[in-house]
């Protein structure tokens, strides 16, 4: 009755289509006691790369944002094992980083995922360019989790990060590269990265990745850019949250938010919704002078 590898990369399988809360708790538990009956040779059943990905996978599905902590573990073990992590554990450990930077709200947390997000990517692109067979290749979905990641550190820093990995798969997809297509995902990240960093042009520099999405959708005939409603809403949010006093600059930021309204109007889709004249009033508010 001694479980066979088979059997535990079943198990694990299974839980990655489970839509159970505690599936990736679940699913670490069984993969924890296949280690732990490895070392303690009591068995001669080995997880194998399978069986991390497996698990890599089912908490890229999880909403718990203390999910995270554990992916240094899991990279640990597989060191251990002699296990090489491939191009689809690198993806799930960097969309379960993301998603914990975005759910945590202790500030502290959600950067700590930001960055691991960032230095996942990196070591991803070391391996690639390690190895002369391409065995690991970051695509524009792996970009674009650490573009949404990078949101939530609210840096100037952080937002120049997000748009150099845009201009990086931008170049990439000119090139050739069809997975490396820049999505709408990828541009409103960028523009919120911006909008969050709190400067005093930031506005300026969500705009202008505005202008570049559009371009690449009606020119370039990127229909993955296709603008919605939110990729304009992120760009008057950062009208509405400059840190500029000079009346000059508030008045081109509250200018700014008006025309990219009218600019919403005549987009293919788009039509302006209570949130966008809440966002607009919410700029009158903070941009018009006194009186």
């Amino acid at each position: 009755m001694e479980p066979t590898l088979e059997d535990g990369k079943l198990v694990l399988d299974t839980w990655t289509k489970s839509k159970n809360k505690k599936a990736a708790q679940r699913a670490q538990t069984v993969l924890r006691t296949m280690e732990n009956s490895h070392s303690a040779k009591k068995t001669t059943v080995q997880p194998d790369l399978d069986c991390y990905r497996s698990v890599l996978i089912t908490m890229s599905r999880s909403r718990s944002p203390a999910t995270g902590a554990n992916i240094p573990k899991l990279f640990k073990s597989m060191e251990n094992y002699r296990i090489d992590p491939d191009t689809m554990c690198f993806d799930a450990a960097i969309e379960t980083l993301k998603e914990c930077a975005r759910l945590f709200k202790d500030r502290e947390k959600a950067i700590k995922n930001s960055k691991a997000a960032e230095a996942m990517l990196q070591r991803m692109e070391q391996e690639r360019d390690r190895s002369n067979t391409t065995v690991i290749k970051p695509s524009g979905l792996t970009y674009t989790n650490v573009i949404r990641a990078l949101v939530v550190q609210n840096t100037k820093k952080s937002a120049e990060k997000a748009d150099k990995l845009l201009n990086t798969m931008v170049t990439a997809y000119e090139g050739g590269d069809e997975s490396m297509r820049p999505t709408r995902d990828s541009y409103v990240g960028v523009i919120s990265a911006y909008g969050n960093s709190g400067t005093r042009t930031n506005f300026i520099n969500a705009n202008e990745v505005l202008q570049r999405m559009l371009l690449d959708y009606t020119q370039n005939g990127n229909e993955s850019a296709h603008p919605t409603i939110s990729s304009f809403h992120a760009v008057i949010w950062a009208c509405l949250n400059t840190t500029t006093t000079s009346p000059e600059n508030q008045r081109e930021a509250l200018m700014l938010a008006i025309s990219t309204m009218q600019q919403m109007k005549k987009t293919d889709g788009c039509h302006p919704s209570p949130r966008t004249y809440q966002l607009l009033l919410q700029c009158c508010t903070t941009l018009l002078p006194s009186g």
